[in-house]
């Protein structure tokens, strides 16, 4: 599923000329009906240019007609429902063209007008710079998750991952300090990696400044994702996707109830800020299809 870097090292020697190279937080200015606007650059953000309901009015967006789409998002049992519209959207200096635009009620971590993932970018390339190099760092390659619905490209640019014979989507987190799984996730790490609960509770912000609680959940056997390896994450248990399922720290050994109640839940597993904290780069090369880490 992986590939390491001995395979890899003829494409990682090579900087491609379209390669758009960010830190996280970094913004890039757009037009959108001809009002200047800040989109910060997210390894999570949708490819869909997403702005406040606030800009969305001083740019007159508007979403009426057979041209109206519009854009739920589920964060655990929080339903955020957007809409968008078609703008005149232009890259800097250049000649704006019509391209369409989502926008929420909503607030942005950073003062900005809104985000945009790398799936939304003009350059083929997008390199997030997280850090220097560090001693002894691999570069690994993970391929892009496929979509085949219509409107895949609105969507953020995951990774998958087989675990236990399903897929994962994965994702990239720079502002959560943990790495997390939704529940449904949860579910198929703990039946294949022997996960358990712990009692160790918090909460974390997902997106969009949606706060979800979370338990703790410990590995019996480390799940391998690239370059990390992870022997406990964070689980947001209130998904109503059957993380209640997995087994406790505390429970009888011989009492197996983790079950599949969650199979048909979204399988998300969110990499935060405790695994990406040692690597220097994340490259979403759309091209080759494949999501590159470089971590020591």
């Amino acid at each position: 599923m992986w590939k390491g870097a001995s395979s890899l090292a003829l494409i990682a020697a090579v900087t491609s000329p379209a390669e758009r190279v960010v830190t996280p937080g970094e913004t890039v200015a757009v037009t959108i009906n001809g009002l200047p606007a800040r989109l910060a650059i997210d390894p999570a953000g949708f490819g869909l240019p997403i702005v406040t309901q606030a800009f969305a009015e001083q740019a007159k967006l508007s979403c009426s007609g057979l041209l109206c789409f519009t854009i739920v998002t589920l964060i655990g049992r929080e339903r955020l429902e957007g809409r968008t519209g078609v703008a005149k959207f232009g890259w800097g200096e250049a000649a704006p063209d019509k391209r369409r635009v989502g926008w929420f009620d909503r607030t942005f971590p950073t003062p900005v007008e809104g985000l945009i993932g790398p799936a939304g970018l003009p350059e083929p390339v997008v390199r997030f710079t997280l850090g220097p190099s560090r001693p002894g760092e691999r570069t690994v390659a993970m391929p892009v998750e496929g979509n085949g619905l219509l409107f895949g490209h609105w969507q953020s640019t995951r990774g998958v991952l087989k675990v236990g014979g399903e897929d994962i989507s994965v994702r990239f987190d720079v502002h959560g300090r943990r790495s997390l799984a939704t529940a449904g996730a949860a579910v198929t790490i703990a039946n294949a990696h022997g996960g358990v609960m712990t009692d160790e509770r918090d909460r974390q912000v997902i997106l969009y400044g949606v706060e979800r609680p979370i338990r703790v959940m410990t590995l019996a056997r480390p799940l391998t994702v690239g370059p990390f390896s992870l022997t406990s994450l964070g689980v947001r248990v209130t998904d109503g996707s059957g993380a209640n399922t997995i087994r406790e720290a505390d429970a009888d050994p011989s009492e197996v109830v983790v079950n599949a109640k969650g199979k048909k839940s979204a399988r998300i597993l969110s990499i935060g800020r405790d695994q990406l904290d040692r690597c220097s780069s994340i490259v979403f090369d759309k091209p080759a299809k494949q999501i590159r880490l470089t971590c020591g």
